[in-house]
């Protein structure tokens, strides 16, 4: 196993406050495994932290997820609340 760290920000253009939360970020690896956040924080780094985010606001910090060490072509991803939800996906080129 090891330690995958993302930096992530969200950025709230909306014209109302929106939740976000760390345990709606995903890591899923070419074989579908689906890796959740799971809240794991490290001392050492300024965790992302859920809260509701103002309009023309944003929140931002570390999310850290445990990983197969064979998992390969790593995705993020992001489960954004609201009618209908939308999950956006980056590719980590892991």
């Amino acid at each position: 196993m090891v330690f995958v760290i993302i930096d992530a920000v969200v950025y709230n253009n909306g014209d109302a406050y929106i939740w976000v939360d760390v345990g709606y970020f995903s890591i899923i690896d070419s074989e579908g495994h689906e890796y959740a956040s799971g809240g794991c924080v490290l001392p050492y780094i300024e965790a992302f932290k859920s809260t509701s985010i103002a309009p023309g606001r944003s929140n931002s910090g570390k999310v850290v997820f445990v990983v197969l060490d064979i998992a390969e072509d790593l995705a993020v991803s992001y489960l954004l609340s609201g009618a209908p939800p939308v999950l956006a996906v980056w590719d980590l080129g892991l």
